[in-house]
């Protein structure tokens, strides 16, 4: 678990640096939720190991998502290399194309519909779940998105005209990554 804190910790710190956001732990509490999850969770040490990167991977993205609308490079190719700790290049590269080749032409056809960093963590995620893991996250992230998106609906909230999908991606194939693991 000291892992877990300490890994967040240095997460929060790296992202003060890149976008200066307050002064409060941000990552650590997802971190060490994924952690705990991972720890009890009948996999390998190395799914373990690879989870645990993989989710610190998705936190920071998600992150920085919903704070600036971007996703930076560095944290995608992270997510990249995380696939290469338990290779299997053949279903990797099948998951890296699956959904984000149908994305990107659908992004290209209708501008703003799909943003460019959505699509390449899209992409990195296949890579480590493969085509029917990056499938079930997806469909996973989109039926959070739903719910909160009628939570805020029966709140009377104000709608905006975009939102961040990098959290709602992550908590997605974080989760099929977990029922992977089974």
């Amino acid at each position: 678990m000291i892992p877990a804190l300490l890994t967040g910790y240095f997460c929060d710190r790296g992202l003060d640096r890149l976008i200066h956001p307050p002064k409060y732990p941000r990552t650590v509490y997802f971190s060490f939720l994924a952690f705990a999850v991972l720890y009890f969770s009948p996999g390998t040490p190395a799914e373990r190991f690879q989870g645990f990167l993989f989710a610190q991977m998705l936190i920071a993205a998600g992150y920085v998502d919903r704070k600036t609308r971007e996703i930076p490079n560095v944290l995608i190719a992270s997510i990249f290399l995380v696939s290469l700790i338990r290779p299997d290049l053949k279903m990797s590269l099948l998951g890296a194309v699956f959904l984000s080749a149908p994305l990107w032409i659908l992004g290209t056809l209708i501008p703003g519909s799909v943003g460019g960093g959505d699509i390449k963590l899209i992409a990195a995620c296949g890579a480590v779940l493969g085509p029917a893991g990056i499938f079930a996250g997806t469909a996973f992230s989109l039926i959070a998105f739903l719910f909160f998106l009628l939570f805020r609906f029966m709140l009377h909230k104000k709608r905006q005209k975009t939102y961040a999908m990098a959290p709602w991606l992550g908590i997605g194939c974080f989760l099929a990554y977990f029922l992977k693991m089974r």
